[in-house]
């Protein structure tokens, strides 16, 4: 019966320690985060950095090889290679991380 499995369990110590599950969203608990182009393009303003400057990368994006600089703006290299790094900071205590997960839906994120 239930009151006796209950009674069971009360009196067997435990086995195990309860695992606290800790989940937080990205962009304000929208559910997911919109990565920018690398570099702005004359004529069309990336939404959030409407007044980007030409020729330098977008935040959290490094580059390598012939890419745009403000002093060539336009300049895309054969071997110009970004990379965008999403970085967030959550602060907790009195737990122990043991996992974090991330996803992504972009083209880009499927090989």
């Amino acid at each position: 019966s239930t009151s006796s499995w209950y009674t069971y369990r009360m009196a067997t110590p435990a086995s195990h320690v309860d695992l606290e599950r800790l989940y937080h969203q990205t962009e304000a608990d929208a559910g997911e985060y919109d990565v920018p182009p690398a570099f702005a393009t004359p004529g069309v303003p990336i939404p959030g950095y409407e007044d980007w400057p030409l020729g330098v990368p977008t935040p959290g994006t490094t580059c390598t090889g012939a890419c745009p600089t403000p002093e060539h703006p336009t300049r895309y290299g054969p071997d110009c290679e970004c990379e965008h790094t999403i970085t967030m900071h959550l602060n907790i205590s009195e737990k122990r991380l043991i996992y974090a997960g991330g996803h992504c839906h972009a083209p880009s994120c499927i090989d």
